[in-house]
Parts: C-alpha cells; structure tokens; sequence
C-alpha cells in the first residue's frame, strides 16, 4: 500500500495526482478510453524526482491554506486566474519528464477519502496493481485498448467500466 499524497482531480475517484510506487513518488494519470468512452480502472504512471515533489508538495500546501482563506468556489476561481506563475501543471511536468507513462497499473483506492479536493489528505492509500491484459506491466504504454476491461457506455459520459 502506498500512499496518496495529492488528488489534483476527481471524477468519481481519483483522476489525477500524486502518489507513492514503491520507493518512487509518481504523477498518476487515469486513462479514458475514447474508444469505449469511459473511464478505465488504469492509471498512468510518471516518476518524479525529489526536487519536482518537494515542489509539488509546497504548492499542494500553498493551494490548502488557500482553499481554507475563504469561499471553496471563490478561491478556486482566484486561483486559476490570479496569474504570476503560481499555477503547477501536472500534466506538463509528466510530459516533460523521459520516464513519461513509463508504467500502467490498476488502482484500489482505500483508507479515508478526502471530503473535497480542497482538503488535506491523511490515511488514503493506493494498492497498485498490474494489470491483467499486459504482458509486461513495465513496457510503455502502446495505446491499445484492454477490451476485457471496459464494455461499451450506457451513454452516460464518461462513466466508468
């Protein structure tokens, strides 16, 4: 079990963020199928390094003491717009770094779950787990599809498989 250290977005669980693998700290990404049009239990994984998760983590607290400053709504509002370089992308530090998706693992999500995304997370964990369609769980991502994991939506977008 590894620890959750960051939920930077969510739809109906985690979607993008920061957590424990291993020794490792990595930015998880949650991959939605366009194919099957919904989410997969599959997450993307990116190593950081010390340096970047120091970074990350500052800005987490920086974004908590400012959600907890006012209105959840208004203050998320400020943020985004308040410019001067104060925004951190996770995204952008994944795709800029050369382990870039350099693993895909299957997610459990346990312990308690934060009540909002702007609130401090304590005793929320992730057990990574290798996904069943891959023959070398460690291999880049190619781009297929796991056919055995998600059916077709009911038409709700996105959904879950």
């Amino acid at each position: 079990m590894d620890a959750v250290y960051t939920i930077n977005d969510w739809w109906d669980g985690p979607v993008l963020g920061t957590a424990g693998y291993g020794e490792e700290t990595c930015i998880y990404e949650r991959v939605f199928s366009e194919e099957r049009d919904c989410w997969l239990n599959q997450y993307d994984l990116t190593p950081v390094s010390q340096e970047q998760q120091r970074q990350i983590m500052d800005h987490w607290a920086e974004w908590l003491q400012w959600m907890e400053s006012g209105s959840a709504a208004e203050r998320a509002k400020q943020w985004h717009f308040r410019g001067s370089g104060k925004s951190l992308d996770l995204r952008d530090i994944a795709r800029r770094s050369p382990k870039y998706r350099s693993r895909r693992r299957e997610a459990e999500f346990v312990g308690s779950r934060p009540q909002t995304l702007y609130s401090a997370i304590n005793d929320y964990y992730v057990i990574w787990k290798q996904p069943s369609a891959v023959q070398n769980p460690d291999a880049p991502w190619t781009g297929a599809v796991f056919p055995s994991v998600c059916a077709k939506s009911s038409g709700r977008t996105p959904n879950f498989c």
